[in-house]
């Protein structure tokens, strides 16, 4: 999917009416939007308004960004509930009836001890979080179906360029963070916190030269 890489008002406002459907399906109301970004519902659906509207706000790039993540940490999260209820619905036995998953240990809070069903979630959070993924499989790790949670080459790019994102923010003030990353770039502060998602609809593909020039930034 093509982004630019300035967002326009009326980009930033479809893109937020895009989190805020997602946050909707799982579970995410209004009030309870407004208060993970520490604002008021009102303030909130100023924000999806028109930008020719005298009412219109623009969102905080923080903010959205911090929207944008809580939806799609709770969708990879519903993934494993979904599958829960079934399971228990059809009467299977525990972790045998389940198919391979994930948790995220070390040093990240973000997940909760959250199991995942699909491993690059789990690696996304790991990458972010300064933490590692532990399979957890059926029964043994070499019973584990051959293809299943294999790192495609994007896939191991769009990683390194998470963990360099980790790692300069272990190395500069976190205000600097993001120019930085618009810097190496191009892309704006509403754009630039997409590049590296595993979430195909909202996700921007990073580029090698990127991922060399931050890695040598955050070394």
């Amino acid at each position: 999917m093509y982004v630019p890489k300035s967002m326009t008002s009326e980009l930033v406002v479809e893109h937020y009416k895009e989190v805020n459907a997602l946050l909707t399906e799982v579970g995410y109301s209004t009030r309870r939007r407004a208060f993970l970004v520490n604002k008021t519902a009102q303030t909130l659906k100023q924000y999806s308004t028109s930008p020719n509207s005298s009412q219109y706000r623009r969102i905080a790039s923080a903010d959205l960004d911090k929207l944008r993540s809580t939806a799609l940490d709770e969708t990879w999260r519903k993934q494993w509930d979904l599958l829960a209820q079934w399971k228990a619905q059809e009467g299977l036995d525990g972790a045998s009836a389940l198919p391979v998953r994930y948790r995220v240990e070390g040093q990240s809070t973000r997940a909760g001890g959250v199991t995942f069903l699909f491993r690059p979630a789990a690696q996304e959070v790991a990458d972010e979080t300064g933490a590692r993924v532990v399979c957890l499989a059926p029964k043994t790790e070499d019973e584990i179906p051959a293809g299943v949670g294999e790192e495609t080459q994007r896939a191991a790019q769009r990683s390194r360029w998470r963990k360099a994102v980790f790692a300069l923010r272990k190395k500069v003030n976190p205000e600097d963070v993001k120019p930085i990353l618009t810097e190496v770039t191009g892309y704006c502060e509403y754009s630039v916190m997409r590049i590296g998602l595993e979430y195909p609809a909202w996700r921007i593909p990073p580029q090698e030269q990127w991922i060399a020039d931050l890695e040598a930034r955050a070394s």
